[in-house]
This record gives C-alpha cells, sequence and structure tokens, in this order.
C-alpha cells in the first residue's frame, strides 16, 4: 500500500483530531478520540500515528489501543474510509471491495496441550499443583471455575516452542495458574499466565496476533452474551467472555466472525468510577448505544469480589443494565 495515500487521509482527517500535529516526516501525534485521552489536562496528547514498513500504524499510549491506519479510520469516519477503499483500490487497478476485517480464522492445527500442563479440576492433582488450586478456591470463583483453568510449573518449557524467545519472561519450577484462550472449536491459540507470587498476568498469543478474548470455546451464541475485562470474572456469570483488558468495544471489534450480534450483548466494565480510562471507554459505549453495566455505589471493585462476597452477580447485572438516555444519567452519577 502506498505510504503517501495513507498520509493523505491521516492529513484530511487531522481537522477531526484534537492537537493534530506532525512531529516529523513519518510521525504525528493527537489527542486519543478513541478512550478521550486525559481528562485531568487537556494538553496531553497520547495518540499517535508511525509508519510501520509500508503502511502506517496509529497506537495510544494512554488506552494501548493499537490499529492499522486503515481500521483506525473506519472506526473514526465511515465516510472518509469509503473514500480510501476506493481509492487503495484503483491505485493497485483492483475492484474496489470491503476493507478486510478483523476475524477468528479456521484452526490450522490441534494443539496438543503439554504432559506438564495439569486442568484444575484433575482428580488426580500432583502434589505441585495444589496450592494453584487452593488460590483458585480461595478466589471463592464458582466451582466449575477448576475445570477451565490449569497449573503448571514449567511455563518455559510449554512456551518455548510456541512463542520462541518470548517464553524468557516466564520460568520453569515456578508454580502458575495459566488461563488457555481458545478458538471457538477449543483450540489454544494462546494462554495468560499467572506467577502466584505476584499480581501480573502474562499473555502469550501464538495463533493469532490479534485476538484476546477468554470464553469463546463456551460461548452461546443464541443467548444473550455478557462482556467483560477479566477472564476470572467472566466464571461468574453465565454465557460471558473477557477481553481480557478494558477496552471492551475494540475487543467485540476482533469478533467479526463470531456471530455476536450487538443487541443481545451487554458489556460490563469494573466498578472503578474515578479510574478515567474506564470512565473514558463506559462513555464511549453509552454514546454508541451499547447495552452497558452502571454500579450502584458501595460494591466490590469487580465481579470475583462480588461473587466472593456472596452477591448474587447474575441479578445485581440485570438489575443495572441500562442504554440510551438512562445509561448517560446513570453514568453522570456513577462517575466521579
Amino acid at each position: 500500500m502506498s505510504i503517501w495515500l495513507d498520509k493523505k487521509y491521516i492529513n484530511l482527517i487531522s481537522g477531526q483530531l484534537p492537537r493534530f500535529a506532525w512531529k516529523s516526516d513519518t510521525v504525528a501525534n493527537c489527542r486519543c478520540v478513541i478512550c478521550g485521552d486525559s481528562e485531568k489536562s487537556r494538553t496531553k496528547a497520547r495518540g499517535y500515528f508511525f509508519l510501520n514498513k509500508q503502511t502506517y500504524l496509529y497506537k495510544c499510549h494512554d488506552c494501548g489501543v493499537a490499529l492499522p491506519f486503515g481500521a483506525f479510520l473506519q472506526r473514526h469516519s465511515r465516510a472518509l474510509f469509503n473514500e480510501y477503499v476506493m481509492e487503495r483500490f484503483q491505485e493497485q487497478g483492483n475492484t474496489p471491495r470491503p476493507y478486510p476485517a478483523v476475524s477468528i480464522p479456521p484452526p490450522t492445527r490441534t494443539l496438543v496441550v503439554h504432559s506438564d500442563m495439569h486442568q484444575l479440576s484433575s482428580a488426580d492433582l500432583p502434589a505441585d499443583m495444589l496450592g494453584i488450586a487452593d488460590y483458585v478456591v480461595e478466589r471463592k470463583l464458582p466451582k466449575s471455575a477448576l475445570a477451565k483453568l490449569y497449573g503448571t510449573t514449567r511455563a518455559h518449557s510449554f512456551l518455548t516452542p510456541l512463542v520462541g524467545d518470548k517464553a524468557e519472561r516466564v520460568k520453569d519450577g515456578l508454580p502458575y495458574l495459566v488461563i488457555p484462550l481458545r478458538f471457538t472449536d477449543g483450540e489454544w491459540y494462546g494462554a495468560q499466565f499467572r506467577l502466584l507470587t505476584r499480581k501480573e498476568y502474562i499473555t502469550f498469543r501464538w495463533g493469532h496476533d490479534q485476538l484476546r478474548v477468554f470464553g469463546l470455546d463456551a460461548l452461546d451464541t443464541t443467548q444473550h452474551v455478557y462482556v467483560v475485562e477479566g477472564p476470572l470474572d467472566s466464571l461468574c456469570l453465565p454465557n460471558a467472555i473477557a477481553m481480557c483488558g478494558s477496552d471492551l468495544c475494540g475487543g467485540l471489534d476482533t469478533l467479526t466472525r463470531s456471530d455476536i450480534d450487538l443487541t443481545k450483548c451487554t458489556l460490563i466494565w469494573d466498578n472503578e468510577p474515578r479510574n478515567s480510562q474506564i470512565t473514558s471507554f463506559v462513555a464511549r459505549a453509552v454514546k454508541g448505544g451499547k447495552s452497558v453495566v452502571i454500579w450502584p455505589d458501595g460494591l466490590p471493585k469487580d465481579l470475583n469480589d462480588m461473587y466472593a462476597g456472596g452477591y448474587s452477580v447474575s441479578s445485581l447485572v440485570n438489575a443495572h443494565t441500562y442504554q440510551g438516555l438512562g445509561a448517560e444519567l446513570e453514568l453522570q452519577r456513577w462517575r466521579k
């Protein structure tokens, strides 16, 4: 794709981007229009367009979103995007066609789970896995959670054939909780690893560069779908998926072939009304007419804490789901 074409459309959309400026011949900067950037400082601008090989990418250093320029344009201006697609294919001498959406590809192989990767619900769980299972039990998750989670003390050996040098981030001989990321057919395309002595989750992917969704293998797309941030939180609701992060709308954009109908989908962020990134994501979803949960005062931070505290999570979610004007009013009350 021509670099000049990307730059042309970056300049065309620049008037819609607050504090837009070219920092060099190949780098442009603006306030992020996806997360809203900083609410405390109107001068901060943490969105960047930059050249990568033969195309431009967009990345925000506040919300962490990273997109090819074409995908950014598609989200921000449908009219300009249609012109961009037309001109791109005219330049290449091809018949215009829709910009390819990120989709879940059919699996090309079946991953054989490493012999030292242990399902935590196993009746003959090795002694060195008991501490990991105890951690899950102490989180007071539903009993069914153990069957969806794994443990290992050989994380480096498991990952090295799959991700190469990236496996250096984990070590053998240490206990890790393993949260598998699976396609709809159950094939692993990645996993999150949590060392029990730390609160950090490390995500590895080897079957898909952009998808990072937990729970696809158990999802019933004919029923109402709940979309949450964290995998462990998703285990506290029926028919829920987790985006492994707070950009729930962005995560849904990667599921264009998963038959998720947004009219049957409720977005559920953590109860963090003082977190400007979270409130920006919620505000964007409300503005887009999405069905969202906006929490009442006095509740714990996330679904796992609510479930552990004895709350009926499903009842809370159903009672505090809003859309349209009702969501706008509740958002004004909730955000601090």
